[in-house]
């Protein structure tokens, strides 16, 4: 078996440029976490109307696909207007859920970080009148109209504050798939599996073992083909 493996891998790795099979990717999903491509993390997940805002090992996810990176953690995530703004602890970032570019990739509207925020943010909502409202160590703020001023909240001001969901399995996956990338190049598994890396770090040395094994086979037919037509001979 262990022969046939690396006659096939190796014929592969031969013509790598005349297989287009070699080319692709790889998106086994039981292979991907054999390969450690899995989230150790639970995935925060949002529903914002008919979007999707998630985080996932200080990934962001709009809609199941990645957006950017967070240095700090998902608190929250609303509407504005027709955005979408993701509330960290240190900063807000507002994305465009359906940007007019060549490549349909979100776009990021603006960004708040601390220096224009009342403080680190413990949630994130929506006034009646459509307005940010965060809550921070200090105290309950809401924004004004143009995002670019914060007020202390006004008391029994009614507020729709963003609460965590459990995403259903088409907004799972679709974060999962995103997270994960289009998979493992095939010419790496390939590669893996002629030398062994695929199996763990004794893999190489089966390999190697299998090898030496061939060799002395080989070595040693030649020897006895050799010393029975010397005796045929005689």
């Amino acid at each position: 078996m262990i022969v046939l493996l690396l006659a096939v891998t190796g014929l592969m790795l031969n013509h790598v440029d005349d297989l287009a099979w070699m080319e692709g990717t790889v998106g086994f999903e039981p292979l991907l976490d054999w390969y450690g491509v899995a989230p150790r993390e639970e995935i925060v997940h949002f529903d914002v109307g008919r979007h999707s805002a998630a985080s996932l090992e200080q990934w962001l996810f709009l809609d199941g696909r990645a957006v950017g990176r967070a240095r700090s953690s998902l608190v929250g995530a609303v509407a504005v207007q027709r955005f979408v703004a993701f509330a960290l602890r240190d900063r807000i970032v507002i994305f465009d859920p359906d940007p007019k570019l060549a490549d349909d990739r979100e776009s990021i509207v603006d960004q708040m970080d601390t220096a224009s925020l009342p403080g680190d943010l413990l949630q994130i909502g929506s006034t009646d009148d459509r307005r940010l409202a965060v809550e921070t160590p200090d105290g309950r703020f809401a924004s004004d109209e143009d995002l670019l001023g914060w007020e202390p909240l006004v008391a029994g001001e009614a507020v729709a504050w963003s609460q965590p969901s459990t995403p259903n399995d088409d907004q799972r996956e679709g974060i999962l798939h995103s997270f994960r990338g289009t998979g493992l190049p095939r010419t790496r598994v390939v590669q893996d599996l002629h030398s062994g890396r695929i199996f763990g770090s004794y893999g190489p040395v089966v390999m190697d073992a299998a090898a030496v094994v061939l060799l002395v086979l080989v070595a040693t037919g030649i020897a006895g083909s050799g010393l029975g037509r010397r005796r045929s001979g005689d």
